[in-house]
């Protein structure tokens, strides 16, 4: 291996060390086979100016497979801690491949599409360098390091790195681990602080043993596809946020009196509380009692004699330790303060030596499928992976060129975060299925709007007159552009301002299942009163206006055709001409079909929702004349959310209820035999002709079913085609 000039020689035969049960369930599979779970790669990731070549790569490949677990492939029995290194002969070329890239795009979309690449399938050792090389001056290059969790945990792979990067004058890197981590394992214990910890460990013995049959983590917005019989999904997102200046971060850990670690936890928890309200998730009904909670991954630093030792220095010894974000806590202060009380605790107990204890003698002596429906079973308790783990704080190169950026990237049952530092800024992503967890890409700007409120309590604003902030204030201040799809320009004027405030306080006292049609109502009453040859007034409001016209009327995507016309038409001419006859065309297709294409989805009381729907618009024509009367607008905005509550009521009965085919049909037909019985009653018929006349125009509407359909869904198709810019 490794060919003229090699600096070091290729191992034959099997390793003396063995695996611990740890590595050797990764290695042998430790998830149930019904839950079909990728294989634990890490995706240790480097952004450059200018890619490293492949020749500049081979010498690290080198130094790499000088370290026995990177230097073959793990054999063993499944189930067993018989596991060791078979090694094998290669060149360390073989090790590393190339992308060639246009642009960011998709230097991002090839790192998405190397996720679930198999470092197993070949007659390798389990690790591969990726260099995704982008034009030079257009974009950022990347290398992967792709390594097989098996190999080691992040501490260990650190440990490596500080063998393959440099400085940036070339020479050997320090210590990126501070030496304060490995103090906290070393601590010396009083007499009474052992008595006391031998009832904490008895404790947290029974802690660790209930966490795969404990309660479930709170059902939210957030968790709706987490649970018992979720399966891993294949289909993975990585989200990166907006990177963050460490001295911005580190003043708010001053501020707040509490640790780093603490400051970006309770942030995430306040993002995940704000994407529960984001997609109407009743979250504040629990308030402080709400579960949601992450395993976090706590790694013990490797004695200083192991470093050295390309046997033993590569391993697994970490845990998994449970914490709660604290979504409950609506005050990010408050949540603050729970946050750092509770890893406080963590931090003072034993929790992580008993959790330790505990997987290094239990599971190895469980049956192999009893071992690995444990694991299932905690993690599906649980809602986020958080792993946080330092970084170098100076400049480092790798393969000669300077390292610019990093990402941890990371595939899990759960939506996984990966933090880590270099350089003076803070990295983070979050790699989910946003099929799963809908509007996912939305996390960073809730992470930032945490952020930003954070620092407004701590008394530490973002301003730009720090230069050391600048950046932060840079990416904070883009989130008032991405708060909600639903922007409401609340204006100047008496009007459009009581408009705006009647708009918040409905929200924040009714939270409707309709927040589109609110948000049409309230946007309409708005402009009211405007001449016919004016535009609207707010075209910041036209792409809010025009989206949740969209959602209003789903299955058709018509924001394109709403914003086209809005854009073009006085505001006036646009709604009686365009918007109007487009309503009823969704709605008419809704009628059939729903919002989610079932047939008949409304059932019985979809008619009597379209009267209320088309009230409340005849209501809000009347904001015409009503805002030139001041004394009217307190009993107008009364009445009119009085209308809005009732709507929102008979919807939330209405569509997108799961009711039975059968049912639906039945309760259709009822619907209209009970019209037609009515009439006919009122005009002095019998009860036999008004059965027969109900049946009668029952058939017609069924007759006509298919006609009426058929056009709706072409114009459909055409509005899907406006949608994707074929029209418009």
């Amino acid at each position: 291996m490794g060919g003229k000039g090699s600096k070091y020689e290729a191992p034959t035969g099997m390793s003396k060390r063995k695996m611990s049960f740890t590595s050797a369930s990764m290695a042998f599979g430790a998830w149930p086979e019904k839950v079909d779970m990728c294989e634990p790669t890490i995706n240790a990731t480097l952004y450059f100016d200018e890619c490293p070549s492949t020749d500049g790569l081979v010498p690290l490949c080198q130094v790499v497979s000088s370290y026995e677990r990177c230097a073959g492939i793990p054999e063993g029995t499944p189930g067993k801690a018989d596991w060791r290194i078979k090694f094998v002969d290669f060149d360390p070329k073989d090790m590393i491949r190339t992308i060639k890239v246009k642009d960011d795009e998709e230097v991002h979309k090839a790192i998405e599409g190397l996720l679930h690449d198999s470092t197993r399938n070949r007659n390798l050792p389990w690790w591969e360098i990726v260099r995704i090389e982008a034009p030079k001056g257009k974009a950022k290059s990347a290398i992967v390091i792709r390594i097989d969790h098996v190999i080691g945990d992040g501490i260990s792979l650190v440990n490596l790195m500080e063998q393959i990067l440099t400085d940036k004058d070339g020479e050997k890197l320090d210590e990126i681990i501070p030496a304060s981590m490995s103090k906290k394992f070393n601590r010396k214990l009083s007499f009474g602080q052992k008595f006391c910890q031998f009832f904490k460990i008895i404790y947290n013995f029974f802690v660790v043993l209930s966490l795969p049959v404990g309660k479930f983590d709170t059902k939210t917005a957030f968790r709706a596809n987490i649970g018992k019989k979720m399966v891993y999904t294949w289909k993975r997102k990585l989200i990166r946020f907006e990177t963050l200046p460490l001295d911005y971060v580190k003043s708010l850990k001053k501020e707040g009196a509490v640790s780093l670690n603490d400051v970006m936890f309770t942030c995430l928890g306040g993002a995940i509380r704000r994407y529960n309200l984001a997609n109407d998730c009743a979250v504040t009904l629990k308030k402080k009692k709400i579960s949601c909670r992450a395993l976090m991954p706590i790694a013990f630093p490797r004695p200083n004699v192991d470093k050295n030792d390309k046997a033993a220095i590569l391993r697994n010894k970490w845990v998994f330790i449970s914490s709660d974000f604290g979504v409950g806590h609506d005050d990010v202060i408050e949540r603050l303060r729970y946050i750092n009380k509770q890893m406080n605790g963590i931090k003072n107990s034993p929790l992580a030596g008993v959790q330790l204890a505990v997987q290094e003698s239990i599971p190895p002596k469980l049956p192999l499928n009893a071992g690995r429906q444990t694991v299932f079973d905690t993690f599906c308790r649980h809602s986020v992976i958080f792993s946080n783990v330092p970084g170098p704080e100076k400049i480092v190169k790798f393969g000669g060129q300077e390292v610019t950026g990093v990402q941890m990237y990371f595939n899990n049952m759960l939506p996984q975060v990966g933090i880590l530092s270099y350089r003076g800024s803070v990295f983070m992503n979050m790699n989910m299925d946003t099929e799963a967890i809908p509007g996912g890409e939305m996390m960073p700007v809730y992470f930032a709007r945490e952020m930003v409120e954070l620092s407004e309590k701590l008394g530490r604003f973002v301003v730009e007159e720090r230069e050391n902030f600048k950046q932060a204030h840079r990416c904070l201040k883009r989130v008032k552009a991405t708060k909600s799809p639903y922007q409401y320009d609340p204006g100047t004027t008496p009007w459009t301002l009581t408009c705006a405030s009647h708009y918040h306080a409905f929200l924040r006292t009714h939270r409707p299942a309709l927040r589109c049609v609110t948000f049409l109502v309230f946007s309409g009453i708005r402009d009211a009163g405007y001449t016919a040859m004016s535009f609207y007034s707010a075209p910041s409001m036209i792409g809010p206006y025009a989206y949740a016209f969209q959602v209003h009327q789903r299955p058709i995507k018509t924001k394109a055709l709403h914003v086209f016309f809005m854009t073009n038409l006085p505001y006036l001419i646009y709604l009686p001409l365009i918007a109007a006859p487009v309503d009823v065309v969704a709605h008419t297709l809704q009628f059939f079909w729903g919002e989610n294409m079932f047939f008949f989805e409304g059932g019985l009381l979809f008619i009597p929702y379209m009267a209320l729907h088309w009230f409340t618009l005849f209501l809000a024509y009347f904001a015409i004349y009503v805002r030139f009367v001041p004394v009217l607008w307190k009993p107008y905005f009364s009445f009119l959310e009085a209308t809005l509550i009732l709507n929102d009521s008979v919807y939330s009965r209405t569509l997108n209820t799961r009711r039975t085919p059968a049912l639906r049909i039945l309760h259709f037909l009822v619907f209209l035999s009970l019209v037609s019985f009515s009439v006919y009653a009122s005009r002095g018929g019998s009860a036999a002709a008004a059965l027969a006349a109900g049946a009668r125009w029952t058939g017609y509407v069924l007759g006509g079913f298919l006609a009426t359909s058929t056009a709706t869904l072409g114009l459909g198709r055409l509005l899907v085609g406006m949608e994707c810019g074929k029209v418009v």
